[in-house]
């Protein structure tokens, strides 16, 4: 089906154009009609331009007009001179526009081969492929984005995978992947997940801030005046977490022997997948409320994942430490840590609660001219988060894995290999040096969100291990 040049589904240019774009060119196009009729047809449209007798609003509504039709057109041109195919064992993409561009991709160089499927696009009976390339250059983003109708997406991501599949190893005739159902999260479950991750701390300090901002306002305005606000802070908060909740509605992790899939929403239906062989860190997370009901959740970093706004692949939602444990167990085995595991200095407790006070003063400044006691409140509170936020950071290492944990009100736990970890950065100060104690900052390649990694404040002597096993 794809051994000869194809197009994206002509729909493509719509997505391109964005909700915006579409209404500005549907009113131009309206209005456009209109001035037609009543200015007598194009003729007497061109004429007046001509002669400048048209009124300035005028002049500048088909200024507007032009670089619309000029921007449909360009559009158009685009997706009719863009082309792809599949040939000899690579993909093949060209764009011969005036600006010609040619990829040719083995397929040994796919990282994940991603379906995706938005409320516009299931209204027109469409599916979007998202294909991210082995390529540090670019983990940060997708590389190639196809639109094609769904029979056509599906057909087109099963041939990427078995090709994909094909060249990446040797089967035998016997040998097949038999894909296992890892956890199928329910409705309830979801709901949870989104409910239990919010930022509970924010959330009562903004409440806080705005209900101290409301008060004062009172004091001089109608309480009919201040309500549509509050309202509309309520329903944007409320809204957020519902479409939250609707990205993660029937979430299922499945996998087989090479490869982890995943799939999740209601509106927007995502599909992904990446081998196992990619993945180069685990991070366990447990939010404030998680942590109270004693649930974990887990994500990956990928080589070659990158989604866009969503760039790293969660293969578990809230749960128990049990179930995380069989969920990881299938999907994520090797990163297991068998160390001892090691405490900050205490040492280190100063330059902690330094930068927390530091980053409230910041905060309490703006605060205090709406509320002296806030602002103090502010500065005690960061001071507070600095020392636990101290006391949780914990580091640990065996033969294969280097990991440490961070955080207070959101605590996560990071498990790297040593194979996979690029760079190792130890920092200190002027004081923090006289006790011998610093940081580490190590790199792996990934997703911007997940490629930079900062422990606590140790001994240098708890970093020698991990310098020695990386070089």
């Amino acid at each position: 089906m794809f051994n000869k040049p194809t197009r994206n589904h002509i729909t493509i240019i719509f997505e391109q154009l964005g909700a915006a774009g579409v209404v500005v060119i549907t009113f131009v196009f309206s209005v456009l009609r209109e001035q037609l009729v009543s200015s007598g047809g194009i003729k007497a449209v061109i004429r007046s331009l001509k002669y400048g007798i048209l009124p300035q609003q005028g002049m500048a509504f088909f200024a507007v007009a032009a670089i619309a039709v000029v921007l449909l057109i360009w559009l158009i041109i685009r997706w009719y001179k863009t082309v792809f195919y599949i040939e000899d064992g690579y993909l093949v993409c060209q764009r011969r526009t005036l600006m010609k561009k040619a990829s040719r991709l083995p397929f040994s160089s796919l990282a994940t081969v991603n379906l995706e499927r938005s409320v516009f696009e299931r209204m027109v009976g469409t599916a979007k492929i998202k294909i991210d390339i082995n390529s540090a250059a670019t983990a940060d983003k997708t590389d190639f984005t196809f639109v094609l109708s769904l029979a056509k997406a599906k057909e087109f991501e099963r041939i990427l995978l078995e090709a994909k599949n094909t060249v990446t190893t040797e089967k035998t005739e016997e040998e097949t992947d038999i894909k296992e159902t890892v956890y199928s999260f329910s409705n309830v479950q979801a709901v949870r997940h989104v409910l239990l991750s919010q930022p509970v701390v924010q959330l009562l300090f903004s409440a806080a801030l705005l209900g101290i901002s409301l008060f004062s306002q009172l004091q001089t305005a109608d309480i009919s005046v201040i309500l549509p606000t509050v309202a509309f802070i309520v329903i944007a908060w409320v809204l957020g977490i519902v479409m939250k909740i609707l990205s993660v509605c029937r979430f299922c992790v499945e996998c087989d022997e090479k490869s982890i899939y995943i799939s999740s929403g209601l509106l927007k239906v995502k599909k992904y997948s990446f081998e196992r062989s990619k993945i180069n860190a685990l991070v366990v997370r447990r939010p404030l409320l998680a942590r109270i009901a004693g649930l974990y959740s887990a994500e990956v970093a990928v080589i070659g994942f990158g989604n866009d706004k969503e760039e790293t692949p969660q293969i578990s939602l809230l749960v128990k430490k049990a179930e995380l444990e069989r969920i990881l167990n299938l999907c994520a085995p090797d990163f297991k840590c068998s160390g001892e595991i090691i405490k900050a200095d205490k040492k280190g407790l100063l330059p902690s609660v330094v930068r927390a006070l530091f980053i409230s003063f910041l905060c309490a400044v703006p605060l205090w001219f709406l509320n002296p006691l806030l602002s103090a409140v502010a500065v005690v509170t960061g001071a507070a988060l600095g020392v636990l936020g101290h006391n949780t950071k914990t580091v640990s290492s065996d033969e294969n894995i280097f990991s440490f944990s961070t955080g207070i009100l959101l605590k996560k736990t990071a498990f790297f290999k040593y194979s996979d970890i690029q760079t190792v950065h130890f920092s200190t100060n002027a004081i923090s040096k006289i006790h011998g104690i610093g940081r580490i900052s190590l790199s792996i390649l990934s997703s911007n969100t997940m490629r930079v990694h900062t422990t606590g404040w140790f001994k240098k002597e708890a970093f020698e291990e991990l310098k020695d096993r990386i070089i």
